[in-house]
């Protein structure tokens, strides 16, 4: 009998072992790292009517009321929470859905007199810290 034979298919299984248990190990280091979460898709619009700021979910996934808002005046920027902007009626579930709408007097954010030339507004995820929405009016 031929050992030579013998000894070549050994070393080949020992090495296609040693290969396929390195690329286990590599795998499992690398699918072990969390991935990042990631922003809801929401159809988000908005427009300015008779000073009045009205941003409108028009359809894709729930945004959370612990989303944050920047709302940029002229330069001054206030934040809010989409929760803290979202009527009351429309927040009792938790999200802000299809249909929704968030409105806010500009005046209120800048004060009587002011000339609210560009309103700039952005929402960011409070989960991911992703931006969902930003425009200017």
């Amino acid at each position: 009998m031929n050992d030579l034979g013998v000894s070549e298919i050994v070393g080949t299984i020992m090495l296609l072992g040693v290969t396929v248990g390195l690329f286990s190990v590599v795998a499992g280091v690398v699918l072990s790292f969390p991935s990042s979460e990631s922003a809801p898709l929401a159809d988000i619009v908005g427009t300015v009517v008779d000073g009045e700021v009205i941003i409108l979910n028009r359809g894709g996934e729930p945004v959370s009321l612990d989303s944050r808002v920047l709302v940029d005046v002229d330069g001054n920027i206030s934040r809010y929470s989409v929760g803290e902007l979202l009527d009351p009626d429309f927040a009792a579930d938790g999200w802000w859905d299809i249909g929704e709408n968030i409105r806010f007097d500009i005046v209120d954010l800048c004060g009587p007199g002011s000339s609210a030339e560009t309103v700039g507004l952005t929402i960011i995820d409070g989960k991911s810290s992703q931006i969902i929405f930003k425009g200017f009016f």
